[in-house]
């Protein structure tokens, strides 16, 4: 078990509060979620912590009752520097101009290949006050997604369908690739796109307070900038996602390391359908007009991906041609296998029926 990061060592008070605040978010979805079916929240305690590796990666895992989630420190500031990065550019989300008077600088060493422990790229980027705002919201939704996506994985009863199934103590993100090999491929991303599914659901639930609570002036002024128009808003947090997925699954060859999660596009899809439905029907929004936002700024964000060496669009064009062929198998895989855990789910199995892809 890797050890416990000391958030104090990162010396910079507004992110520690941040990702403490982020470990408390992820305690009340999880004690809201559990207790509205029934069950007594002192029953299934719940450990979220941040460990102490330069690799990006997270797992969760369960045992006699006792449910851990262990995110490796460097995933949520990977993807904070990521989603800054992109955030930097005039040419990702164009409608909000660039102050010139308030721009800082940044120069952040970053690994090209997640897991690799080797810093090995200088991500250097300006940010005025508002983008930099965008930018802390695109990256709270990505991290939001990571930590639910990992509670989804206990909720559904995945860590111990782990130790039944494959005598593994945790469902970890990405794998090794010997045990990327191993069977049980096609159950094990059954069980992601569920998590992914409770994860998306989850999520649909903290649309409201973006578009609508009080924010700082500069966050409001970046919200401003889309009109209030929520299709766009969807759009590009749907967008943030995508961008997340690409980087987590670039380069994995080169590292043995592997997921059994869908491709990038597949995911920000079935994932952005649940947005997208759940906005629709809340506020009254075109569904189009949601799925063009998505695409307009995906297009935009893929080119700055793309200049750090971080996306390859023929590999991106293959599997997006491919995408709707692969969401009738990945429905049949859910339908196929969604009773392998139903003995540790602590959800009710006729709740998925909207969630299936």
């Amino acid at each position: 078990m890797a050890a416990i990061f000391d958030l104090q060592l990162l010396k910079d008070r507004h992110r520690i509060d941040y990702l403490k605040n982020l470990v408390v978010r992820g305690h009340e979805v999880f004690e809201s979620v559990i207790s509205g079916y029934g069950h007594k929240v002192e029953e299934h305690p719940l450990r979220i912590e941040y460990v102490n590796s330069q690799q990006v990666n997270a797992r969760a895992s369960s045992h006699n009752g006792q449910h851990l989630i262990e995110i490796e420190i460097a995933f949520p500031l990977t993807i904070d520097f990521l989603i800054k990065r992109i955030c930097s550019e005039a040419r990702f989300v164009p409608e909000l101009p660039i102050d010139q008077t308030t721009l800082q600088q940044w120069r952040l060493p970053f690994s090209k290949c997640p897991g690799q422990i080797l810093l090995d790229h200088q991500l250097a980027f300006q940010l005025d006050n508002v983008r930099f705002q965008l930018s802390e919201l695109l990256m709270d939704f990505c991290n939001m997604f990571l930590l639910f996506h990992e509670i989804g994985h206990i909720c559904c009863g995945h860590t111990q369908g782990q130790q039944a199934y494959f005598n593994q103590k945790a469902c970890t993100e990405f794998l090794d690739w010997d045990d990327w090999l191993f069977r049980g491929r096609y159950l094990r991303r059954s069980w992601e796109i569920d998590a992914d599914a409770f994860a998306g659901s989850v999520l649909s639930q903290f649309l409201e307070p973006i578009m609508e609570s009080k924010k700082s002036p500069d966050l409001q002024r970046a919200v401003d900038a889309f009109g209030g128009d929520c299709a766009k808003i969807t759009g590009v947090l749907i967008a943030a996602l995508h961008v997340m997925f690409t980087y987590l699954a670039a380069n994995n060859y080169a590292l043995r390391k592997r997921s059994v999660h869908p491709s990038p596009s597949l995911r920000s899809k079935l994932i952005g359908n649940t947005l997208i439905g759940a906005v629709a029907q809340r506020y009254d929004v075109d569904i189009e007009s949601i799925i063009d936002a998505r695409v307009e700024y995906m297009a935009q964000a893929m080119p700055i991906l793309e200049k750090e060496s971080l996306f390859n669009w023929d590999q991106f064009d293959e599997a997006f041609v491919k995408s709707d062929d692969q969401i009738s198998v990945d429905a049949r895989l859910q339908r196929r296998f969604r009773n392998s855990c139903r003995q540790w789910s602590l959800l009710p199995l006729n709740i998925w029926s909207a969630a299936d892809v």
